[in-house]
């Protein structure tokens, strides 16, 4: 009896530690199973990220003294928003026109700069456009270039030939210059008022870069008075109408009349001499040697 009573005792004791053993591997599985079902749905790192349309931005040929804008699209290509603080170029002639800054662009939108050009002589311009951000590809640059050319330029650029005897003809020589990097073709020289006229040059007349030509500009008034003109070549290049400026005065050429018009001494005895006064006026718009 007292056996069979160990026994039991014995295969209860086994039993509560089976059930033990069990409720613990019960749940270091279940422990296990989150583990995993954490480690594989953990939280995405958020990342902005920038992205350009282009690395760069060439303005081609650009006449001096003109402005070219161009505009340039930036993406946030990441899954943060980015901020973007500021920007800077790197030379006077390039300007960035918008947006205005800070901003921020949210994941998957774009945004246009605008970035503008503004040549001041026929040269090659370079420039560096630097976009500043919070993005994790950090500061975004742009190369930008273009040219300033295409210009005829004239010396002189004007000319005043001043006071010129009806009939008689001044001249003035002018120079002009292609400040161009390419050829350019001057299809016609002309004057606007018959008082000037042009010679020396025959179009069309093609000019190499850097290369001149010279043509004469002459000052003929037909009257008296002030006389004003403008010359004008046109050519294909990006200044195509270029024009001068010409003025002059005619005036008469100097006249002399006497005052009076004739004299008589009468009788004067032999051995003596007579005397009258005769006035000698010159009438004219110039001067007269006698």
């Amino acid at each position: 009896m007292r056996k069979n009573s160990e026994k039991k005792r014995v295969v209860a004791r086994i039993g509560k530690a089976a059930t033990i053993v069990l409720t613990f591997s019960a749940l270091a599985a279940l422990i296990g199973c989150q583990g995993v079902s954490q480690s594989g749905g953990g939280t995405t790192q958020q990342i902005g990220t920038l992205a350009l349309a282009s690395a760069s931005l060439n303005f081609g040929h650009v006449s001096p003294n003109t402005t070219k804008t161009l505009t340039l699209t930036m993406t946030n290509s990441g899954n943060k928003a980015v901020s973007i603080g500021s920007a800077s170029v790197s030379s006077k002639y390039f300007a960035l026109n918008a947006p205005t800054l800070p901003m921020s662009i949210a994941t998957g939108q774009s945004t246009n700069l605008s970035v503008s050009f503004t040549a001041n002589a026929a040269a090659v311009f370079n420039a560096t456009l630097s976009v500043s951000s919070d993005a994790s590809n950090g500061t975004q640059t742009v190369a930008l270039s273009g040219d300033g050319t295409g210009l005829l330029t004239l010396n002189p650029t004007t000319e005043d030939f001043g006071s010129v005897t009806v009939g008689a003809t001044k001249s003035q020589t002018v120079t002009i210059t292609n400040g161009d990097s390419a050829s350019v073709s001057i299809s016609q020289v002309s004057v606007d008022n018959t008082a000037f006229s042009i010679s020396g040059i025959t179009t069309p007349l093609s000019l190499a870069a850097s290369q001149s030509a010279t043509f004469t500009v002459a000052f003929a008034p037909k009257s008296s008075g002030t006389a004003a003109g403008t010359v004008t070549i046109t050519s294909d290049g990006s200044n195509p109408s270029l024009a001068m400026a010409v003025s002059g005065t005619g005036v008469t050429p100097g006249a002399l009349s006497a005052n009076p018009t004739s004299l008589s001494l009468g009788s004067v005895t032999i051995g003596n001499q007579g005397s009258l006064s005769e006035t000698i006026t010159n009438t004219g718009a110039t001067s007269n040697d006698l």
